[in-house]
């Protein structure tokens, strides 16, 4: 788990990594470009990730969607989200390190969650630490492209 220490009067803390403000997608042009198909995507089931790269951002930005359609309940709707957020909180470091790595302007990632039931945080936690590792930015050996219905 990444996080950091920090020293106060003697003692030592440690800070659990965050999901800051900054962090989130709100730039609406690159919202509209993802939700477009303009991004690459894939699926680590029970999430669809969808990226695009953008000059308009300074740092890798996420946002997380649940379709209404699926899920009737906001409470449902904003549990999900409050999941997969956590998730994707506790692991961003090792996104970060390998974008770093590849020297990879930010992104834009889309986490829409795609399962037809609530499932429990492992597995969701799974599902987005396998979309972290399956993450590619080169073309030949990116993960293809969902086909279009």
């Amino acid at each position: 788990m990444a996080g950091r220490a920090i020293i106060l009067g003697g003692l030592s803390f440690y800070l659990l990594p965050t999901f800051q403000k900054s962090e989130r997608l709100s730039d609406q042009r690159v919202i509209e470009a993802l939700f477009a198909n303009k991004g690459t995507a894939y699926l680590c089931y029970p999430i669809r990730i969808v990226w695009v790269a953008s000059p308009r951002l300074s740092q890798t930005q996420v946002l997380v969607s649940v379709s209404k359609k699926r899920f009737k309940k906001a409470v449902d709707r904003n549990r999900i989200k409050r999941l997969i957020r956590s998730a994707w909180r506790l692991h961003k470091a090792s996104f970060s390190e390998r974008l770093e790595a590849l020297n990879h302007p930010p992104v834009g990632l889309l986490l829409l969650y795609v399962g037809k039931e609530i499932l429990s945080y492992q597995e969701v936690e799974q599902g987005v630490l396998r979309a972290i590792r399956k993450w590619s930015p080169a073309e030949p050996s990116a993960p293809a492209p969902e086909k279009q219905v």
